[in-house]
């Protein structure tokens, strides 16, 4: 009973995770990887092999500069000062990238890590109304720009310019409405900056990857503070690396939009836009809101519909 209850549930699972199987294996595919090898391969692994990464040593996981078109002046001293102590030899490294900072940003709570931002109200829920918007801003592939744009790609790959091949055939087939193409090479566009990170796997260049996480708070934070400097009704209520969420009186929407617009200019990244009716946040991993379309979105696993295809099993 338990072996045949044991291979139902795994034939169930694969059907529910076709699609990702089907990425798998149709990645190995353009890399001449068997099937039966893409398949036993994490995600990580295989996107390494794609990216034909070869394993090389650095010393160098602690070298960080700030990006030139950075604006650090915008940016809270704290937040500065918090990311500066990667320059301090004193502390080790296992002590180091432990550690956080919690600040207040527009009267937002808000936790600066090594690996990201993450700042939400708790338990907050608004309504759109006439006089008041309501608008989630995410950078469109963030990490895949930061890659390109801001050359963070691990210094294991055999060639910078396949990676960046990838992402536009990935965005040409998005357009022409080809899915299959779309889905497979979405997955190690977004793979590689974990995998960056991974000691064990090919791609690992801590340089790198803590580079990009860095700039990428960085960034957001400089808008972030733009907005809040820029438009007195200006109100935060959800933070992280690639995106954030508020609300503001309808009469400084054309602010918001010069803001965002400058931003763009200068960072070369593109924000993508979503028209909010109502929001619900229970804390910074968990919210729900309904589009003035009336699509619903949730975030976390707090809220879920039905069995999620994006888990192993949920």
């Amino acid at each position: 009973k338990y072996c045949k209850h044991d291979v139902d549930t795994t034939e169930q699972i694969v059907k529910l995770r076709k699609n990702y199987l089907k990425c798998k294996q149709m990645l190995g595919a353009m890399k001449g990887i068997p099937t039966e090898k893409a398949l036993y391969m994490t995600n990580a692994k295989v996107t390494a092999a794609y990216l034909g990464a070869s394993r090389k040593e650095w010393n160098d996981g602690r070298v960080y500069e700030y990006p030139p078109n950075l604006d650090k002046d915008i940016i809270p001293k704290e937040v500065i000062e918090f990311f500066d102590t990667i320059n301090d030899t004193s502390i080790p490294d296992e002590e180091l990238f432990k550690t956080s900072l919690t600040i207040d940003i527009g009267g937002c709570p808000t936790k600066y890590a090594w690996g990201g931002v993450h700042g939400s109200l708790l338990c907050y829920h608004e309504k759109a109304t006439e006089s008041r918007v309501i608008q989630n801003r995410d950078v469109t592939s963030l990490y895949p720009s930061l890659i390109i744009k801001y050359g963070y790609l691990s210094r294991n790959v055999e060639s910078p310019e396949f990676f960046k091949q990838t992402y536009d055939t990935r965005l040409q087939a998005k357009k022409d409405g080809d899915k299959e193409v779309s889905n497979t090479l979405k997955l190690p566009l977004n793979i590689v900056s974990g995998a960056t990170e991974q000691i064990y796997n090919d791609l690992y260049d801590p340089r790198q990857a803590r580079g990009m996480r860095i700039s990428g708070q960085l960034f957001l934070t400089e808008l972030v503070m733009r907005l809040i400097n820029s438009c007195k009704s200006f109100k935060l209520l959800n933070f992280n690396t690639d995106g954030l969420m508020y609300s503001v009186d309808k009469v400084e929407l054309p602010k918001v939009d010069e803001v965002c617009r400058q931003w763009e200019l200068t960072t070369r990244f593109e924000l993508e836009t979503d028209e909010i009716d109502r929001v619900w946040i229970k804390d910074v991993n968990n919210l729900l809101f309904v589009k003035t379309n009336g699509k619903v979105k949730t975030v976390g696993g707090y809220l879920n519909y039905g069995i999620s295809e994006k888990g192993a099993w949920n």
